[in-house]
């Protein structure tokens, strides 16, 4: 129903207050007009069953319909006009968010790269110190500090292996001492 429309179009955001106000306006206008034609002029002149009375009163609903059409058809130009205007901020809305999107997308994946990165070169770093300190104990130096031996991670079970290794050295070194006493 109209009723249903008005209040819809009224609360939209898309056609401007004072275009809106004219537009309902004139239909209300418009159809009140319609509406009384067909009240007072075609329903009595249909019940008289004069055919002239009746094709008066119909010409006098084809007018009344005629000006409903002469208002419309400029609001159409209006309306299509502001329709387009709030498609264009909306499409210029969903740009500018799917900018941000992608600039916060991408500021992400670089952070998340700049972590993964140091993540690596520290556990490249480590690795390197217990490669090193394994060189070191295979030499045969016993008294080389094993290094992240503390670390929760897989590193730390090198480390710990490593030091496994050191200890059963330093056993076998001390039975070899022991047997030469």
């Amino acid at each position: 129903s109209w009723s249903h429309w008005k209040v819809d179009l009224a609360s939209s955001q898309v056609i401007p207050p004072a275009l809106w106000q004219e537009l309902s306006n004139g239909i209300e206008q418009r159809a009140e007009a319609f509406w009384k034609a067909v009240d007072t002029e075609v329903i009595p002149a249909l019940k008289s069953g004069n055919p002239e009375t009746i094709e008066a009163s119909i010409q006098k609903l084809g007018d009344s319909f005629s000006e409903f059409v002469k208002f419309i058809e400029p609001m159409e130009e209006q309306l299509n006009t502001a329709t387009d205007e709030y498609e264009q901020q909306a499409l210029n809305a969903s740009n500018a968010a799917v900018r941000n999107l992608i600039v916060v997308s991408a500021a992400l994946v670089g952070l998340v790269l700049l972590l993964l990165a140091l993540g690596t070169a520290k556990v490249i770093n480590a690795i390197g110190r217990i490669s090193s300190a394994m060189m070191t104990l295979a030499k045969g130096d016993l008294g080389i500090q094993i290094p992240h031996d503390d670390r929760r991670d897989e590193v730390g079970v090198m480390a710990r292996a490593l030091a496994v290794f050191k200890k059963t050295a330093q056993e076998i070194q001390q039975r070899q001492a022991e047997n030469e006493i």
